[in-house]
């Protein structure tokens, strides 16, 4: 941005990746330059939204939207959802941007920025300036794996196993050589690079065959132009589209189990079109896991229960005692007032709970008195399975049976 767009050279020291800030999930408004949480529902959660590095008030809010609910074709036409851990930079990018901006009193339009943040992003992403970074320095950013090799082992003796990714063939082999060694093709039935998903799904690219030929120290890759009429052992691919990888493969849709850790990329258009089963890796179950098991967590939870139990039953009472007249029921102002003091006791709580999870957004799963967010929705219509690590596979039996709760109505 600084390189290409002129922005201001002092954005350099100024920005830096802040992990905690944001959250998987949430959605910016492209032309005001706002981040927030919708629930499933699409009402904007309370206290979530964000104007650079500052938290808008609930009348704030409602100033910017009108109401707490957005129409579907708002949510359409002005939303970007941020569904995974790469366009978290983005979201943290746009903050701290416009955060430089009102510190410095420059003026500025904030959707002109949150353009120039979305192509930077994109940029570094098609330049494949990322990939050079991460392929140069494998241990800053690759985590060690050691279960991932022995569970790919183990999977293959009785399962076909495929891997498919967006990114480049030379960004996937040297990523997967360095956490499981130079053999790892053999891990795998079929492996396709540069998927170009979701269009994968629904596009007719031809699949195009890679070389590898090493000349000097380095590796030079190639994309062969002649036919592929079927996939071979060792051999990887790219592009393509899912009628032929059905067809080389054989395999039917119903038997397929397929695992990302990108919604809209990975996991919508194989559950929605092909019927594939679907796993999703997400990784923030983890911190969220741990901080509602400790002790001040365990404690709100228990009060928030009180609570509303305290606020059901106040209710049930004075319905017994009125037999169900709602005019007698009018008729008592103090039971109101124990009410909305319970509701703010109850909300109070909700905050402290939402911060203990993430200061600035809260849980990634729930949003305003535990109702679902759209992340948490589209993760229930989509996905079969979710972790938070693919290596936490490797301690079930390859013919356990997932069998989820019922939750159905009443």
């Amino acid at each position: 941005m600084v390189e290409f767009l002129y922005y201001p050279e002092g954005l350099l020291f100024h920005s830096k990746f802040d992990k905690n800030f944001a959250v998987r999930g949430l959605v910016c408004e492209k032309e005001k330059g706002l981040l927030f949480k919708l629930d499933a529902n699409n009402r904007i959660a309370k206290g979530s939204v964000f104007f650079a590095r500052q938290r808008l008030t609930d009348e704030e809010m409602v100033k910017e939207f009108g109401s707490r609910h957005l129409s579907h074709d708002y949510v359409t036409r002005k939303l970007k959802k941020i569904p995974d851990l790469f366009t978290l930079a983005e979201a943290c990018l746009l903050s701290d941007a416009c955060q430089y901006f009102l510190e410095n009193n420059i003026p500025f339009h904030p959707g002109a920025v949150t353009e120039d943040v979305n192509m930077a992003i994109r940029y570094v992403h098609k330049s494949e300036t990322m990939h050079k970074e991460v392929m140069s320095n494998m241990d800053k950013y690759y985590h060690p794996t050691p279960y991932l090799a022995d569970m790919l082992q183990q999977l293959r003796k009785k399962k076909k196993t495929f891997l498919m990714s967006n990114s480049s063939f030379e960004y996937i082999n040297t990523g997967m050589t360095h956490l499981v060694g130079s053999n790892w093709l053999e891990l795998f039935d079929v492996v396709v690079a540069s998927s170009q998903k979701p269009n994968f799904f629904t596009g007719r690219t031809l699949f195009r065959k890679m070389t590898v030929d090493r000349e000097g120290n380095s590796l030079r890759y190639k994309a062969k132009w002649d036919t592929v009429s079927k996939f071979k052992p060792g051999s990887a691919y790219i592009k393509g589209n899912v009628k032929d990888f059905l067809r080389f493969t054989g395999w039917q849709n119903s038997n397929i189990l397929y695992i990302g850790d990108n919604l809209s990329a990975d996991l919508v258009e194989p559950a929605r079109i092909n019927g594939w089963y679907t796993g999703a890796i997400i990784r923030e179950l983890e911190n969220e896991i741990k901080k509602q098991g400790t002790e001040e967590y365990q404690v709100l939870t228990i009060r928030l229960q009180l609570v509303e139990e305290t606020m059901r039953r106040l209710q049930w009472a004075e319905w017994d005692r009125a037999e169900g007249d709602p005019e007698e029921i009018r008729m008592l102002p103090e039971r109101n007032t124990v009410l909305l003091e319970l509701e703010s006791e109850r909300t109070l709580i909700q905050s402290k709970m939402n911060n203990i999870l993430s200061p600035n957004f809260g849980s990634v799963f729930t949003a305003d008195n535990g109702a679902a967010t759209n992340f948490a929705s589209s993760v229930h219509e989509y996905v079969d399975l979710y972790t938070s690590r693919l290596e936490n596979f490797k301690d079930y039996n390859d013919d356990y049976r997932f069998i989820p709760r019922r939750r159905g109505l009443p």
